[in-house]
């Protein structure tokens, strides 16, 4: 009868345990290899995803300030075109080639003013900012010598009323008011309107609406 080598077969199975262990490992490495690859690229998705919902938010505040400054300046507008309507007599006072929102804010005493100086006084005020200001302390109140502490108008607010043409007979005066004031973005230059022209830097962040008041010749 045959003898096995019993130190033989002890090294053969002693062999066959490390081949077994070494595939495992192998096994077990090239696993968490792609575990971890996998990991890599779903956090870098994720970081393009969060960047792009970053940049649409900033896009979409953007947006909302520019509609805000917007609605302020057609306010603004309206009032202007409002006091012209309401003293008609005397629209011819409103024109000046003064650009108006610049300076310091400055008290408009009706005693010493005419209807027309006193709206365009106030007027330059609202461009201002002077409806709002910056702090409820008496230091940053907003006054005729600290128009920075003024902030309820738009950046930079300008506004011009010039006439468009005289009345006559048969045809009726017309005076164009406009506002203008500095965008955050750029888009474009307004083609044809003036008001706040080189005051901005770049002329395609200048934004400016503008109406036309027709009044009929009073006394002609």
């Amino acid at each position: 009868m045959r003898q096995f080598d019993g130190h033989a077969i002890r090294k053969y199975f002693r062999l066959l345990k490390m081949q077994k262990n070494s595939i495992d490992i192998r096994h077990f490495t090239n696993e968490n290899g792609f575990s971890l690859i996998e990991v890599l690229v779903t956090i870098l998705i994720l970081a393009f995803g969060i960047l792009g919902m970053a940049g649409m938010q900033l896009k979409a505040q953007t947006q909302e300030s520019e509609s805000y400054q917007r609605a302020q300046a057609l306010v603004l507008l309206q009032d202007m075109t409002a006091r012209i309507n309401s003293n008609r007599a005397n629209a011819g006072s409103y024109v000046s080639n003064t650009v108006y929102g610049t300076g310091n804010s400055t008290a408009c005493s009706s005693s010493t003013m005419t209807a027309a100086q006193k709206d365009l006084c106030d007027w330059n005020n609202e461009l201002l900012g002077a409806s709002e200001q910056s702090s409820s302390t008496v230091a940053n109140y907003c006054t005729n010598t600290s128009a920075a502490n003024c902030i309820g108008a738009m950046v930079g607010a300008r506004g011009c009323i010039e006439q468009v043409s005289a009345g006559t007979v048969s045809t009726p005066a017309q005076y164009r008011v406009s506002v203008a004031w500095q965008g955050l973005t750029a888009t474009f230059a307004p083609p044809t309107l003036t008001c706040g022209i080189n005051q901005y830097g770049a002329e395609a962040q200048r934004r400016v609406i503008d109406s036309l008041v027709t009044i009929a010749c009073l006394t002609c």
